[in-house]
């Protein structure tokens, strides 16, 4: 008895001769059909691998890009906030300048004031200068009036005769005592009107002038 062969080693024959079919085994048809197959199922796989890859580096390359961009968002509001307060403080220190400035002008007129009503107190001789330069003010001289504060009558008094010669076109001088004016200041009264001399009035004016060149100053910067 034959030993029979296995169907995938028939070999397949035709009896078309016309037709130019050579015989194969079908065991080689299989073997390509598996191979096929697999290699398919394979590239498929390898394929929904590739995009799964593609996706997860999308996304997270996406996210990457977002968080970048919120700390970039975040960065430039901090700088927003910062510059805000570089010029609320160049402000702030502005306004303090400005009142540092104001009150250094005011202590130093009010040190000023101090040691002017002190050294008048204490120095008799004072009231002496001050009647000189008030009266060369005066544009008429014949007929002089001197208002003093008491305490200098005696110094003002002793030093008549030199105001008379160290100042020409005086014919007459009256000294006369009052209390409202304070020690060391005086005023003039003449025929043509009053030459303020006093302390205080001139005080005023040294404060007017400071003033005014602080104030000039200030428009210059």
């Amino acid at each position: 008895m034959g030993k029979r062969s296995s169907p995938n080693n028939r070999i397949v024959k035709t009896d078309d001769n016309s037709r130019d079919i050579k015989p194969f085994r079908l065991s080689a048809v299989n073997a390509a059909k598996g191979n096929h197959l697999f290699s398919s199922n394979y590239e498929g796989d390898s394929g929904a691998k590739n995009n799964e890859e593609i996706a997860y580096e999308k996304g997270l390359s996406d996210g990457m890009n977002a968080g970048r961009l919120q700390i970039l968002k975040e960065i430039e509001n901090e700088l927003k906030l910062l510059r805000s307060l570089i010029v609320g403080i160049e402000k702030m220190r502005e306004e303090i300048f400005r009142n540092i400035e104001s009150v250094v002008v005011e202590m130093s007129i009010s040190i000023a004031k101090k040691i002017v009503y002190e050294i008048t107190e204490n120095e008799r001789e004072v009231v002496v200068t001050t009647a000189r330069e008030a009266i060369k003010k005066a544009s008429d001289r014949e007929m002089i009036k001197i208002k003093i504060n008491p305490v200098d009558y005696e110094t003002l008094n002793k030093n008549r005769t030199a105001l008379l010669k160290s100042l020409d076109g005086i014919k007459s001088i009256v000294i006369e005592e009052d209390p409202a004016i304070q020690p060391g200041g005086c005023l003039v009264e003449t025929n043509q009107g009053d030459i303020d001399g006093r302390i205080d009035s001139q005080m005023r004016v040294i404060e007017d002038e400071i003033r005014r060149r602080k104030t000039e100053a200030k428009k210059i910067t």
